[in-house]
């Protein structure tokens, strides 16, 4: 029987991360995955996602132009094999650099539906090999509501394989992948409704940030129905329960967005205690069964890939001994023409605690590359106390500045204060020149806006 010192059963962000660093260090890691390398961020999810979108803006500028700029573009067209393929080789491009990896560490991928036989017994279609640690890393699922009368719906998986491009998409949920996927297939040609339970889609921002992204969806034309929800979609009609009573709307295709699930199959088999449907862990990610460890979505957190290689590091720290402090703010990032990037305290939960602030806040109307970009909507605002310059939350909106959440991070989780931010250089033209200048404008000093 096959001995680790370290099994990793998933590998997903969470799953592959700790192998390796555990690799790296000196360990003997076996990694077992009934899937593909990668996981769902990398095959399901997160990449293909961020492709599709890309592909999505080329096409709505080929159809659209970029009249202003002079630059003028006669039409396009959607050509689905090829942006299959595309979309895959991205993907397997991955997904072979990762056991490119597991085989320069030494890492065992081994490739099946494992079973924990025992404390150190794991079962994978059969064959038992053991681990004197075991990682649990198995991830997340789509939830499917089973309140709905559905026999027919696409999942974000379904989604991302783009069999189609349908006329018509309703989307049940107004969260990450619901906001996202309705951006891809409006910019691909499809009629998109968003039903979201909730008062409002991606209630979890900022509000200012939820409010950029309901206009820039409505002037794409998709539709959105807060505080509605869908009962049943049978011959192509949805029947969706709304403030004003029942609606009938004709559709194509139903995607069900409804958030995610943790895996929770094998926690549950072998007896682990839960907090709710989470797995419950100690400061070293350990379970109630010594040896034993989960990370990423199967713990609680945002289920988010970054979050997840966080934890994957912090994992395989604490079983070499050397526990790494958490960091406590994790960025969250809805990708889109216009991206949203939110890390800490929102306006509204600053309110609700009663916590006093100053803001800063700087458009991008008046940020040098953004309209070298064309596209200059959006923000940068910085929440903090106005006294110590204790930093509350940074909140960004506009094309590109996904790319800016490593800086607001860095910012809040090493404690820096709004004037550290203000005395940066940063190199201009940049979008990030936007953090700079919120931060100045926090003080009311800023240089290219009005300080009111």
């Amino acid at each position: 029987m096959k001995k680790y010192d370290v099994l990793v059963i998933g590998a997903g962000v969470a799953g592959y991360t700790a192998a390796i660093k555990l690799a790296q260090n000196g360990k003997k890691v076996g990694i077992v995955e009934k899937d593909e390398a990668g996981g769902v961020c990398l095959n399901k999810g997160c990449i293909p996602t961020k492709a599709l979108l890309h592909a999505a803006s080329i096409y709505r500028l080929g159809n659209s132009g970029i009249t202003r700029s002079g630059i003028e573009f006669k039409g396009a067209e959607v050509n689905l094999e090829k942006l299959r393929k595309w979309r895959y080789s991205i993907s397997m491009r991955l997904s072979k650099g990762l056991m490119f990896l597991f085989r320069q560490y030494g890492i065992d991928f081994i490739k099946g539906k494992a079973e924990i036989k025992d404390k150190n017994v794991v079962s994978v279609d059969g064959n038992e090999i053991l681990g004197d640690k075991i990682v649990l890393a198995t991830g997340s699922r789509p939830f499917v509501p089973p309140s709905i009368d559905i026999k027919e719906y696409w999942t974000s998986y379904d989604a991302l394989d783009i069999p189609e491009i349908p006329y018509s998409l309703l989307i049940v949920g107004g969260g990450v992948i619901g906001v996202e996927l309705a951006t891809v297939y409006t910019l691909l040609g499809s009629k998109v409704t968003i039903v979201e339970v909730l008062d409002d889609i991606l209630s979890f921002l900022d509000k200012d940030l939820r409010d950029i992204k309901k206009k820039e969806l409505k002037k794409m034309g998709v539709r959105v129905l807060t505080g509605s929800k869908l009962l049943s979609y049978r011959d192509g009609i949805a029947r969706v329960e709304t403030g004003k009573g029942i609606e009938e709307i004709s559709v194509s295709k139903v995607m069900i967005s409804a958030g995610r699930v943790p895996n929770k199959e094998i926690p549950e088999k072998i007896g682990l205690k839960m907090d709710g449907k989470f797995v419950r862990v100690n400061d070293n990610y350990e379970t109630n069964l010594s040896g034993i460890y989960a990370i990423g979505d199967l713990i609680k957190g945002p289920m988010l890939a970054h979050r997840a290689h966080r934890d994957g590091l912090n994992v395989a720290d604490a079983i070499l001994g050397k526990l790494r402090k958490r960091k406590s703010f994790v960025p969250s990032v809805v990708y889109g023409e216009i991206s949203l990037v939110s890390i800490g305290l929102s306006e509204d939960e600053l309110l609700e605690q009663k916590i006093e602030y100053q803001k800063g806040v700087f458009p991008l109307a008046a940020n040098g590359r953004s309209l070298s970009m064309e596209n200059n909507e959006g923000f940068c605002k910085i929440l903090g106390n106005r006294d110590t310059g204790e930093i509350y939350g940074i909140h960004l909106a506009g094309a590109g500045v996904d790319e800016l959440s490593g800086e607001v991070s860095l910012a809040m989780n090493n404690g820096l204060k709004v004037e550290d931010i203000a005395d940066t250089i940063h190199a201009h033209p940049t979008l990030s020149e936007a953090i700079m200048e919120a931060a100045e404008h926090f003080y009311r000093r800023a240089i290219h806006i009005p300080n009111k």
